[in-house]
Formats: structure tokens, C-alpha cells, sequence
């Protein structure tokens, strides 16, 4: 995924992009992030929690308090407030 490539998406008329944070361990978000600056309002964006990286390795995860940790960092990576959908990854 590249920035250039989800903003010829937009321009081709996509409205909703799914990701989930442990693709490319967050860079995934970040890429849709930069890419969808200036047209948060015009798209719905999905991602997913439970593939617990940021502790070494991948572990499933699904505590509350995880799942909260997950979603702040997932919203500064893809640089907005909230999600329209937010989804357990592999439950």
C-alpha cells in the first residue's frame, strides 16, 4: 500500500478502507493516515485490535484495558479522532 496509490482510491470514487493495527505493525495505519488527510469526512475507515505487538512477538489480546491502549494509538497513526467500525481481529 502506498499513499499515492490509496488517494488515486479516493479519487476513483472508494469511500471505506479496512486495515488493523498489526498490519506492518502500525504502518499500515500510518500510511492511510497521511493518505486520507483532507478527506476524513468523506470516507469510513476500519481497523481491528487483539494482535498484541507492542509487547514482542503477536499475542492475541482482548482485555479492555488492551483494547483501549490499542485504540488511541491506532487513531494517532491514521492522524484522526475516531473509527467508523473497530473490529476484533481473529476473536
Amino acid at each position: 500500500m502506498s499513499v499515492s496509490a490509496v488517494r488515486r482510491a479516493v479519487e476513483l470514487g472508494c469511500t471505506f478502507f479496512d486495515t488493523a493495527d498489526v498490519y506492518g505493525w502500525g504502518h499500515s495505519e500510518e500510511i492511510l493516515g497521511q493518505a486520507l488527510q483532507g478527506h476524513r469526512q468523506e470516507v469510513a475507515i476500519a481497523t481491528k485490535v487483539g494482535g498484541d505487538f507492542y509487547h514482542g512477538g503477536v499475542r492475541m489480546n482482548f482485555d479492555a484495558g488492551y483494547i483501549a491502549f490499542a485504540l488511541e494509538r491506532s487513531l494517532q497513526r491514521l492522524r484522526t479522532d475516531y473509527v467508523d467500525l473497530y473490529q476484533l481481529h481473529n476473536p
